[in-house]
């Protein structure tokens, strides 16, 4: 509570950040469902809730999850017709090798 106090009360608010912001324009603008996840506000909970080796291979594998910011998938239906978007956003500081 005092961290989600601290965060409320000095306004450090997710759409404050610039990766964040990036991320967000990947996405659709209007979806009826949106499942959203930020690795890095998440790996405490996955460290409490993952078996210890998967949770270490999260943490260790090279290239991993954790080389991604988020991960996003949003479900629409519209006139009897459904639509899937689902979107990984790679760190800022993460490069791609092609060989």
């Amino acid at each position: 509570m005092k961290s989600y106090n601290d965060t409320y009360l000095n306004r450090k608010f997710l759409s404050k950040n610039p990766q964040y912001g990036q991320f967000d324009n990947l996405l659709a603008e209007q979806s009826n469902v949106t499942f959203m996840l930020i690795f890095k506000n998440a790996e405490q909970i996955f460290k409490r809730d993952m078996k210890p080796d998967v949770f270490d291979s999260f943490q260790n594998q090279e290239p991993g999850w954790k080389n991604f910011y988020g991960i996003s998938w949003q479900l629409s239906a519209a006139k009897k017709n459904y639509y899937t978007n689902f979107c990984l956003k790679l760190n800022r500081d993460t490069v791609l090798v092609k060989n």
